[in-house]
């Protein structure tokens, strides 16, 4: 059985390289949760982990609700999660998503965020996801003799005067869990991730990080990957 059309697992907003370090970021969960008033619902998740360099990135804090939004708060980083909800499309949970985003990057503007990214995964339902992903590779016969595909790649691209660096992964051995479809689908994943390069001189202001959020939305290309999934191979 096939069903044509995305399904959203998530969508991640990360801001990362802080210059100034969140000290404690246990301490966060209150101005957060008065923030956003019944997003983050579930029980505050903490751990120890110990103030080292290599630990920047490690989160002390995570958020989560019985809805589709996590926060996961490190002391150099944040990362904002949105969970897919049934057989949603990006466009689905776009506006929903940049609302929220932009309101938690207004939280942590003060550590001045050096980078920001922007994560989708999507899945495609398909009973013979191996041989739907080998179609994106050119030289592969697309059929069910092929055991297992994943393939990434990265380009360098521009967003106004910042270089980006912009990855694709598809993967072919993904099983998924889909609301109201069912669990162990089988199928193929795919993850796009746009992030701004490292060195480049950018300011995590309101503006900045919603000009950032919708042009990565718009560059995403799904339909062009999904042209070569869904080809009919001759």
């Amino acid at each position: 059985m096939r069903e044509v059309g995305q399904v959203v697992v998530d969508v991640r907003m990360g801001l990362f390289e802080f210059s100034e370090k969140i000290a404690h970021p246990e301490e966060m969960w209150v101005p957060i949760r008065d923030k956003t008033p019944g997003v983050f619902d579930d029980t505050p998740e903490m751990r120890r982990v110990d103030d080292t360099p290599e630990n920047g990135d490690t989160w002390v804090m995570k958020l989560s609700s019985t809805g589709v939004f996590s926060l996961e708060v490190a002391r150099y980083r944040t990362d904002l999660y949105m969970a897919g909800r049934g057989r949603q499309s990006v466009e689905d949970v776009r506006a929903s998503f940049v609302e929220h985003a932009v309101s938690i990057a207004e939280m942590f503007v003060g550590q001045h965020a050096g980078r920001i990214g922007l994560v989708a995964r999507v899945f495609y339902q398909d009973d013979t996801p191996h041989a739907m992903a080998a179609k994106v590779l050119r030289t592969v016969p697309a059929d069910d003799k092929v055991a297992s595909v994943l393939v990434r790649y990265v380009l360098h691209t521009r967003f106004a005067e910042l270089e980006m660096n912009d990855s694709t992964s598809i993967d072919s051995n993904t099983v998924a869990m889909v609301v109201g479809a069912g669990s162990g689908l089988k199928g193929v994943q795919v993850t796009r991730d746009l992030n701004i390069a490292k060195g480049m001189l950018w300011a995590s202001t309101q503006e900045n990080v919603t000009s950032f959020l919708n042009w990565a939305f718009d560059t995403l290309g799904l339909d062009t990957i999904e042209g070569a999934l869904w080809a009919t191979t001759k």
